[in-house]
């Protein structure tokens, strides 16, 4: 089963796609394409929405299995700044296309995934590995939420 973690951001989108076969789980963009970066003419929200629509077509097209979304999204504190307001928007468009592709999708904060902010890049180092480009704690935090989609269902 293929698991797409997400974690978006006023700048980027990173995402994780784990693959868990029993016992074995396999980081399968782990040297690939990992970081979706908007591209700098886009300033308002609006601009991006057809955009991130199509690079999130292109990677259910091009990673077919996937078959569960979990996104980390802001925690509670944040959920008030601009940047928190930002990224719920974006998360929202993102559960408008994982409907059009009717697959299930989830949203979680640290403490249903298992871990905190501060420990999250070393916690998924320990339970998967990190991305070999672009390693950082958003990054992290896509690869924890599609590890926790993972856990729950094996």
């Amino acid at each position: 089963m293929q698991v797409l973690g997400i974690r978006t951001s006023l700048t980027t989108v990173r995402y994780a796609i784990l693959d868990f076969s029993g016992e074995r789980i396999e980081f399968v963009n782990k040297s690939d394409e990992n970081k979706l970066d908007f591209p700098a003419a886009f300033s308002r929200p609006e601009e991006k929405i057809s955009w991130l629509y199509s690079e999130f077509d292109r990677i259910f097209h091009q990673y077919p299995d996937v078959e569960l979304v979990v996104i980390k999204q802001q925690e509670y504190g944040n959920a008030l700044t601009k940047s928190g307001y930002y990224s719920a928007l974006l998360d929202g468009i993102i559960h408008f296309i994982v409907a059009q592709k009717q697959k299930p999708i989830e949203s979680k904060f640290y403490t249903s995934i298992g871990t905190k902010r501060a420990e999250v890049k070393s916690f998924v180092e320990e339970k998967v590995g990190k991305s070999k480009t672009y390693f950082n704690e958003q990054m992290a935090d896509a690869i924890a939420a599609a590890w926790s989609g993972g856990a729950v269902v094996n």
